[in-house]
């Protein structure tokens, strides 16, 4: 794996995780490619340039990639929640939503004690 090193010499962690990103869009543009986005259009891996590796491996645990008899298929909508929506987007919802509930709870306790 490329990327940049910090004077320590070891990989800098925003260039591990561009790197990771990188190398799952690079398989999402494969299946892509290859048309392999429902499970009846589904190929093997080898014959679009993909070998199981970690992140084939991650991306079938997340449900992104399934696998049938015939082949392995991608799911674009998932892949779309799953990986491309920024995880801290998915957390800052939950949290607006858990302090509106939170303020909501704490203005009718307030109104029902007096």
């Amino acid at each position: 794996m490329s990327g940049r090193t910090s004077k320590l010499g070891r990989l800098d962690g925003k260039a591990v995780v561009a790197e990771l990103a990188a190398e799952r869009r690079r398989v999402a543009m494969a299946f892509r490619a290859a048309g392999a986005t429902s499970p009846d259009r589904a190929v093997p891996l080898e014959s679009i340039g993909l070998r199981y590796d970690a992140t084939v491996d991650f991306l079938v645990r997340l449900g992104v990639i399934g696998d049938v008899e015939r082949g392995y298929w991608f799911d674009d909508a998932r892949f779309q929640r799953a990986v491309e929506t920024p995880w801290f987007r998915r957390i800052g919802v939950a949290v607006v939503v858990g302090l509106i509930v939170l303020a909501v709870g704490t203005v009718i306790g307030v109104l029902s004690a007096g």
